[in-house]
């Protein structure tokens, strides 16, 4: 098993990177893959780290997008439950249902058990294949 620069195996300090990507601290995540990128040499260690921020930044964009389509429908259900208002008068609660809001706390629990897999894969040196990602990953970091 191979050692890092701090005296752990390569796995325990990639799986921390997941971990502290789990725990949604991306501060703390560029903290822990800077320290990857620039004072570890183990190739596997550092596409993993790229690999955690990567996939933090997939999960990011898609609850942004989904931000955004929850807004379009805000306005557009505002707009009707307006018109619904003079019609029917009251029917502020017609439309009470955020799919938006269901979907968001679907994507972070998914999010959260990838990171965990991931996590625990990497103690032992495994990893989840995400194609393209892992290739782009490999093509830049060597």
């Amino acid at each position: 098993m191979e050692k890092s620069r701090l005296g752990i195996s390569v796995g325990m300090v990639a799986a921390i990177v997941y971990l502290v990507g789990l725990i949604d601290g991306f501060g703390l995540l560029l903290v822990a893959v800077f320290y990857v990128l620039f004072c570890e040499q183990n190739a596997w260690l550092r596409q993993s780290a790229v690999k955690a921020v990567a996939l933090y930044f997939v999960f990011a964009l898609l609850s942004v997008v989904l931000g955004l389509i929850g807004d379009v429908f805000g306005v557009v259900f505002g707009a009707i439950r307006w018109m619904a208002s003079f019609v029917i008068g009251g029917a502020g609660d017609l439309f009470s249902f955020s799919l938006t809001g269901l979907l968001r706390d679907l994507l972070s629990f998914i999010r959260s058990i990838l990171f965990l897999i991931l996590a625990i894969l990497a103690f032992k040196q495994k990893t989840i294949s995400f194609g393209p990602l892992d290739r782009a990953i490999e093509k830049h970091l060597n």
